[in-house]
């Protein structure tokens, strides 16, 4: 389903939808913890004996405005609009599925609308990988502060390489197909971080993780 490891993902949040057919559970799971490994397919498991009809919906890197404060761009814009460059651990390279907020409801619609697909799960996501220091980048554009990101070369305990969403069941059963691109992602991020006080924290954050040895 994924191409990163599905030990480091656990389950986030349930919604539960009725609809004038039947009554339905829609199971969104989105990687949280790189600490805690129960798999999604655990739940899936759990799903298929009960009496309602689920769907497991892994939804990846969500990029908008609302969801904006929980991402990692929050943290190179704070960076950025104090004119501070984006500090990228690694060499940047490393990998992500962004997909935008719309696109994620998109999908959730279109399990709802229908009656005759159940008890699977399916990833939400765009399925193309976008490097972190393209979104670094990217987001500097956006703002108008293209200041070139630092690369770090070092790594936090945890972090995976690359984790890029394999879309094609959502797709071929749902018909979905993600709408809104990158560029118009970030661009949507940075109008809405102009209207935001720029607080930058990421020296504490790093001397924390630096404390606790999470950074290699």
């Amino acid at each position: 389903m994924a191409s990163c490891c599905p030990r480091r993902r656990r389950l986030n949040s349930a919604c539960v939808a009725s609809s004038c057919a039947r009554t339905r559970a829609v199971i969104s799971a989105a990687r949280a913890s790189t600490r805690r490994c129960p798999s999604v397919l655990n739940c899936a498991e759990s799903a298929a004996s009960s009496p309602l009809d689920c769907w497991i919906c892994a939804f990846w890197n969500s990029c908008s405005a609302s969801w904006f404060a929980f991402s990692r761009a929050a943290i190179f814009s704070s960076r950025l609009r104090n004119h501070q460059p984006p500090l990228v651990f690694e060499d940047g390279l490393q990998s992500r599925d962004f997909v935008h907020v719309s696109d994620i409801v998109q999908a959730f619609s279109l399990a709802l609308a229908r009656t005759d697909v159940a008890d699977v799960n399916l990833n939400v996501g765009t399925g193309r990988a976008t490097s972190v220091i393209a979104i670094a980048r990217g987001l500097g554009r956006a703002l108008g502060v293209p200041l070139d990101p630092e690369v770090l070369g070092r790594f936090r305990e945890g972090d995976i390489r690359h984790c890029v969403a394999d879309i094609t069941r959502a797709q071929r059963l749902l018909g979905y197909v993600p709408r809104v691109r990158l560029e118009e992602g970030l661009a949507e991020l940075a109008e809405w971080s102009r209207s935001q006080a720029p607080e930058d924290r990421v020296e504490q954050a790093r001397t924390e993780l630096e404390d606790k040895r999470l950074i290699r």
